[in-house]
């Protein structure tokens, strides 16, 4: 009757028409698959994710506003990406819950040099095409086919992770609102002079043709001579080389060994360096050598302090064209600039050997020196240790060369963002507002070009005329306008895919370049750490030159993924686990529906599969999307990196089975007794609904400070103390005595208690776990006709509500529980199949109050235990044949073993394993070595340790005697 009566009572409190509310049955074990499927539907039907008020009706104070970091086109998502949906996620339902008015936007990134790369190794592969063999707008054509296709994909991952964003705002990079802004941005920059045109040394990646940043470059240290498989071929690395340089006007020296690693780079030579202090070369200094590959060349020795007079033979080649140091050696010496290399990495007519003309100049290594053993200059080579730089998204090495770019000032973008730092913003965790602070004292120019034709195309125009020059401007109408009729070309360059990112804060709300967007600032950004400084630092430098405004209050970092033996997940090692293999479980197929055909995602989801085999060789039971999400959230405490390991999901699983059955439970009893709704001015003299509603009341304080403080493992780390131990271990295990004592009054005081628990449980949890706790939420919110319709719009526990703290409960609760665990632990010192327990306590009578709690909840320690009896003696009474357990001063316990039977294989391999360490200390403990080197705490402890084996060594034998 409550039951139905709560029904009726609830409906008319709901006059909005919301859809179907998904219905699932909790009579089976907790399933993640069945109930997680339907609920994303129904709360965006029903609006949702949408700001609770406009945000022009709402104060700064009461609306939030972010951005999901923009995933890249080119490929699936994967627990990276999963971390930060989970983190920005779990603190946007909180600010949801709490009442603000919550924005948060979707999008993706176009991925300039990544796409591209992707999509030209496409062609290739399938039509035998390269870029050059079409137009622009033709590959253009075909990437935003591609690309229509691989975001529906992972907007479908995002929706699987339960992100609750606001889908009506979502965004591409190269929107034509979002580049319409990033065009008047470059221009308005272009006008105040803060960019510019200038040659300098840049990374070049000779397969893609264009320069690269440096968050694109790989770093692989290799030890020893290695083989590396570059653009098909194996190319020998770790190996110095030595050669020898000729003098022009020998004396008792007749050349300069040098030592290199860079053979190709030899045609390039134009000097030689030493160590000014290094007095092997003093007589040499200003003195010239004759060129190893062209005698009609010769280069001057020059002293300079960046020589290490360690490295090889102390004498250095400088190659000033292939090496950033070399070049700035050449400046400051005045040393000609010969680049032998073309923009393709072949050799160029500068290489001095016609014949390698045209050839890849990593394949010309072995040619060059069998050219100079031919001429007598070669003098053998030596081990190394050295890191190679390799382009990320080719796997070509990098090479460096002397070119024409656009650049940004970012001195006085950094001078105003260092002044209106004070009191605008936090970064999170606190190490990196150093880091910070130092890439903004140490910033260099940003090169802003890139030799690409997807992304935003650089909207700078060259004035063709005697004095060419360059201007900006949005389009070649105006270009001509600015130019007075003068004839201009477009730069073929597009911009750095990071530079439209920057502008994200602004962008993204269709920004006029005028007035400031009203949601500006974001509220927060959230990351991984690795983003700090490439688009974090970047947003505040733009942003806050545009508006005079930090672009967000706050920086929230996380660690960065890798796997369980700690190694990065990249595609080479096969690390990548897609977040779908562990929500829906890996059967070590994917449905051909799941792959596209014709582009390079089908590739990529193969690839996952690939790894899906190798990792979960067994397959994997789908886990579900909370226990992912929770589990991810709770390694955030590792705070540099994240291991991540596949057992601690299934960790999750369990405290939400535990949850499931405890919300059963209480279903399947309170259809016998009558609910009430507890207020703040309810109160009980139980000590267990005490010990319940206190642990509650700190659960609620820890919570709330946890999403305060952004530490939200401090979140899942109480939530599961509470869940599991609390709530299930502690709670659940008395009511299920109190239900045996047939008093109504107290059994509907328990489950109201109970339902309150549970009630507030799931709305604490619901953050980091959205999809249980609305399934659970909504068998729950019968009992109470003021709910919302769901637990998305429900208010969020406060710390500061009505649940009071009773600390002497929760230390009298803690001692009985301290039994129960003692007496478990001796169980498993000797096994536990094929035998019952007596258990014997032994209490001294000055511990009055923890004695009566003994013996009024005998019965419930007991059946905690599974023990056959339980009983109470005064201390030191004397028993014989127990084995015995001296917590502390006042507390003995006993445990007396019956039926016991000794061969069983766990008993076996007990026994053999205190044999083993019996004898390993004993050994110790005779050692000279040991007893001269070894602290007095350490030999302490080993001989404390040696006895508690020998006493239980002791146990066992004796019980093996009386066994019956």
């Amino acid at each position: 009757m409550v039951f139905l009566r709560r029904c009726k009572i609830r409906q008319i409190f709901f006059t909005k028409n919301y859809s179907h509310i998904p219905s699932h049955s909790l009579d089976g074990p907790y399933d993640p698959t069945l109930i997680e499927q339907d609920w994303y539907k129904w709360w965006q039907e029903n609006g949702f994710f949408s700001p609770k008020h406009p945000f022009n009706e709402c104060s700064s104070c009461n609306r939030v506003v972010t951005i999901l970091p923009p995933p890249n086109i080119t490929g699936i998502l994967h627990l990276g990406h999963a971390l930060t949906i989970s983190i920005q996620d779990a603190l946007i339902r909180w600010e949801r819950m709490r009442g603000k008015s919550v924005i948060w936007i979707p999008g993706t990134d176009h991925a300039g040099i990544a796409t591209q790369s992707i999509m030209e190794q496409f062609l290739m592969k399938t039509q035998k095409l390269k870029r050059k063999d079409m137009t622009r707008s033709m590959f253009e054509d075909i990437i935003w086919k591609w690309k229509g296709l691989n975001v529906a994909y992972i907007y479908n991952q995002i929706a699987f992770m339960g992100a609750s964003l606001d889908w009506s705002k979502e965004f591409f990079t190269l929107d034509s609102s979002l580049s319409k802004v990033v065009t008047n941005c470059f221009i308005q920059l272009f006008n105040e002079g803060l960019i510019y045109r200038d040659m300098k040394m840049v990374n070049w990646s000779c397969s893609l043709e264009t320069v690269i940043s440096d968050i694109e470059v790989d770093h692989k240290v290799i030890n020893k001579p290695t083989e590396i498989m570059i653009r098909g071929e194996p190319i020998e690395f770790g190996v110095l080389h030595k050669i020898a340089y000729p003098l022009v006007d020998p004396c008792n020296i007749t050349e300069v060994v040098v030592s290199t690693s860079r053979v190709e780079t030899i045609p390039g030579d134009r000097a030689i360096s030493v160590n000014p202090n290094d007095i092997r070369f003093l007589n040499l200094h200003g003195k010239y050598c004759y060129h190893p590959l062209d005698p009609h060349i010769k280069i001057p020795i020059i002293p300079d302090e960046m020589v290490d007079p360690n490295f090889g033979t102390g004498a250095v080649k400088i190659t000033p064209a292939h090496d950033p140091n070399d070049y700035m050696f050449s400046v400051r010496h005045k040393i000609p600039v010969v680049n032998v290399f073309d923009f393709d990495g072949r050799m160029n007519a500068s290489c001095l050997l016609p014949e390698l003309q045209h050839i890849d100049r990593l394949k010309c290594r072995k040619y060059i020196l069998s050219k100079l053993k031919d001429k007598g200059l070669y003098r053998g080579s030596q081990n190394y240790q050295t890191s190679i730089s390799f382009c990320s998204r080719s796997g070509d090495i990098i090479e460096y060369f002397l070119k024409s770019q656009w650049y940004l000032k970012t001195r006085s973008l950094a001078s105003k963002v260092y002044d209106n730092m004070a009191g605008k913003f936090s970064v999170l965790p606190q190490h990196y507002s150093n880091k910070w602070i130092k890439w903004l004292e140490n910033i260099e120019d940003w090169c802003i070009s890139r030799q690409l034709w997807w992304g935003h195309r650089i909207p700078a125009w060259y004035v063709d005329c005697e004095n060419g020059y360059w201007i900006a401007a949005e389009s070649e109408q105006a270009a001509l306008k600015i130019s007075g009729g003068k004839d201009v070309k477009q730069d073929l360059d597009v911009l750095d895919t990071w530079f439209s990112s920057a502008l994200l804060p602004l962008s993204v709300f269709r920004w006029d370049n005028k007035n400031i967007p009203i949601e500006y600032p974001l509220t927060f950004i959230e990351s991984g750490s690795d983003l700090l400084f490439f688009w974090i630092l970047r947003m505040a430098l733009l942003c806050t030159h545009f508006t005079g405004k930090f672009p967000f209050n706050e920086i929230i970092l996380h660690p960065l993924i890798r796997d369980s033996q700690g190694r990065k997940m990249s595609k080479s090692l096969g690390n990548i686990i897609d977040p779908l293999q562990i929500i829906k479980g890996v059967s070590l197929e994917i449905s051909e529906d799941n792959a596209f055909n014709g582009n390079d995602l089908e590739q990529d989801m193969k690839h996952h599969l690939k790894t899906a085999k190798q990792q979960f060789s067994n397959g994997v039971k789908a886990m579900g999307t909370d226990s992912l999400r929770f589990s991810l959230i709770d390694y955030t405490k590792q705070t540099h990196q994240i291991n991540m390991d596949i057992a601690n999901v299934s960790s999750a699983k369990y405290i939400f089975s535990k949850l499931w059955n405890a919300t059963k439970f209480f279903l399947c009893q309170i259809k016998y007794y009558n609910l009430k709704i507890i207020d703040e001015n309810f109160k009980s003299e139980h000590i267990f609904d005490k010990y319940i509603i206190s642990r509650l009341k700190e659960t609620i304080n820890l919570c709330n400070m946890g999403f305060e403080l952004r530490r939200l493992f401090d979140v899942t780390k109480c939530l599961r103390r509470f869940i599991v131990y609390d709530l299930c271990s502690v709670y659940l295990e008395f009511i299920k005595q109190e239900l045996k004592q047939n008093d109504n009054k107290r059994a509907e005081c328990a489950l109201s208690i109970l339902y309150s628990t549970l009630y507030t449980v799931v709305k604490l949890l619901h953050p980091i776990a959205p999809f249980i706790t609305e399934e659970l939420y909504q068998k729950l919110l019968v009992f109470d006709p003021y709910s919302k319709i769901s637990i998305m719009i429900s208010n969020y526990p406060h710390k500061n509500g009505s649940f009071y703290l009773d600390y002497d409960s929760i230390k009298r609760i803690e001692n009985i529980m301290m039994l129960v665990h003692e007496f478990r632990s001796m169980i498993s010192n000797v096994g536990r199949l094929n035998y019952e327990h007596e258990g014997i306590i032994e209490i001294n009578d000055r511990n009055k109050i923890f004695k009566e709690d003994v013996v009024k909840f005998k019965n419930i320690i007991r059946n905690m235990i599974g023990m056959k009896s339980l009983s109470l003696n005064d201390l030191n009474s004397g028993l014989l044949n127990v084995h015995s357990k001296f917590v502390n001063s006042e507390l003995v316990l006993h445990l007396r073993v019956e039926k016991l039977c000794l061969n069983s294989f766990k008993q076996m391999n007990r026994i053999k394993w205190l044999q083993k360490q019996e004898e390993i200390i004993s050994r110790r403990l005779k050692s000279e070595k040991y007893v001269q080197n070894a602290s007095k705490c350490v030999q302490v402890k080993d001989i404390e340790r040696l006895m508690d084996i020998q006493n239980e060594l002791k146990l066992v034998r004796n019980l093996q005697k009386n066994a019956i």
